[in-house]
């Protein structure tokens, strides 16, 4: 989910990756679980939902073809529910926000690797931008998260899996055989995590791009989320691009590269 949507693969998941502004109120019944994901007319379990929602009587499988943005708000309330200290949000990230995470990507960008994907909302963009379903590899920890993602974007492939193990999962599904990972967009929340297992996941990612390629990043606040130390040590640098002003909670959005003659240790 991200960070800070929903803390970090290995410490987390997920990331604020839901277009939308609103939050919950109205109580709504039928909103199934994880494990009842595939079986859409379920009516188990109870929540909230947003009052723009029209979800009494459905499953999450019908939330995620429903239109309205409340749908998607509240499966990722619910995570922050189960999980209220690892997420840093309770509201999933707005559309403002994933046109500037997206006016990162590097000219010419053909394959990209998104970690904590959340509902996906920037998922929903990357596709609206037409990057190519092929051309994108989508990691979520959060199980629950995974089904939606899994349900909402069929042709992407789609794991379940920790951004600390992302050069495996690249590995096994086979994604960079043909070329190198043009960018990362990750909403990981790497202010939850010890600076080792930020280590571990920068390394990770660094390992897969391709020269002169990107991690785009956000952050709630103004500093960078992962620890200068940490970041001189895998051999990276980055800085803040850009302000999403309108999403809540306000994000900054930062733009990682790794150093051409780094070592890392």
């Amino acid at each position: 989910m991200g960070d800070e949507g929903v803390a970090a693969q290995g410490v987390v998941s997920g990331s604020e990756a839901v277009s939308s502004d609103t939050a919950s109120g109205v109580e709504c019944s039928a909103v199934t679980t994880g494990s009842d994901l595939e079986n859409t007319g379920s009516d188990r379990g109870t929540g909230g939902c947003g009052s723009a929602c029209d979800c009494a009587g459905l499953g999450v499988g019908e939330l995620l073809t429903a239109p309205s943005r409340s749908a998607a708000a509240w499966i990722f309330f619910r995570q922050w529910m189960k999980a209220p200290l690892s997420i840093a949000s309770v509201v999933p990230s707005g559309q403002q926000l994933a046109s500037r995470m997206l006016a990162q990507l590097p000219d010419g960008t053909q394959r990209v690797v998104e970690i904590g994907a959340g509902t996906g909302v920037f998922t929903q963009a990357m596709l609206d931008r037409g990057l190519p379903a092929e051309n994108l590899l989508v990691v979520e920890r959060n199980a629950e998260l995974f089904h939606v993602l899994r349900r909402r974007f069929p042709t992407v492939r789609v794991v379940h899996g920790d951004a600390a193990d992302l050069p495996a999962i690249v590995s096994d599904t086979g994604f960079a055989d043909e070329s190198a990972v043009d960018a990362v967009i990750s909403s990981l929340g790497f202010r939850a995590m010890s600076h080792d297992l930020q280590r571990t996941i920068l390394l990770g990612i660094s390992g897969i791009l391709a020269p002169g390629a990107s991690l785009v990043q956000f952050t709630y606040g103004r500093s960078p989320s992962m620890a200068h130390d940490v970041l001189e040590r895998v051999g990276m640098c980055g800085e803040r691009v850009s302000v999403a002003w309108r999403n809540f909670p306000p994000a900054s959005v930062f733009l990682y590269k790794t150093l051409p003659a780094a070592s890392a240790n």
